[in-house]
């Protein structure tokens, strides 16, 4: 079961070889909510929803792209009671690609300082260049996606699902770093850079 009231956005898309991503977020659903295909069709529509989208897809390959976004929504006891998407275009990398698992890391943190105060999505990393020293290059391009994710977040409500909690708690940062998700589990892990934006 998810937590009562609430609903997750998900976008998912293509990845070079027939492999497939997704990666999302969660807000709160109202009483007076709409269905979750009008919802996911509002949300397409939102600046800040495209601004996020064209600026995580500088980083991708060519081969990988966002094509859907399902809205699902959860009952006052947690139950699935909705879901709905609406096909996504524009949203493609064209560049040289690289191996598909690895992705950028955007974290979520909120005014809870536990464990069940933090989350994070994965985005493709497919065509993003990574240097000598093994980390992303520069900080623009991270901090545009910063940026554009947290006017997302401030636009949806952007939230942390807490099951232990039984609730949402908001987003009140989102961190982006710059070493790759797949770099970062090496042994040998290296100190991490952020870039922030606030909710």
């Amino acid at each position: 079961m998810a937590v009562p009231n609430s609903q997750t956005y998900i976008i998912s898309g293509a990845l070079p070889g027939g492999e497939k991503f997704s990666c999302g977020w969660w807000g709160p659903l109202s009483p007076t909510e709409q269905s979750a295909a009008a919802d996911a069709a509002t949300v397409a529509g939102l600046t800040p929803f495209q601004a996020f989208l064209n600026a995580a897809k500088v980083l991708w390959g060519t081969g990988t792209s966002a094509t859907q976004l399902t809205v699902r929504q959860y009952g006052s006891s947690g139950q699935l009671t909705d879901v709905g998407s609406v096909g996504l275009s524009g949203y493609a990398g064209s560049v040289g690609a690289i191996a598909n698992q690895v992705a950028l890391v955007v974290s979520f943190r909120t005014a809870n300082f536990t464990r069940s105060g933090r989350g994070r999505m994965y985005l493709p990393a497919t065509g993003t260049a990574v240097g000598t020293n093994g980390k992303l290059a520069g900080t623009s391009q991270r901090q545009a996606i910063a940026d554009a994710a947290a006017d997302l977040m401030d636009s949806t409500d952007g939230a942390v699902a807490s099951e232990k909690l039984g609730s949402l708690i908001p987003i009140t940062t989102v961190l982006v770093g710059d070493v790759p998700d797949t770099v970062r589990s090496r042994r040998d892990k290296l100190v991490e850079s952020y870039v922030s934006a606030s909710v």
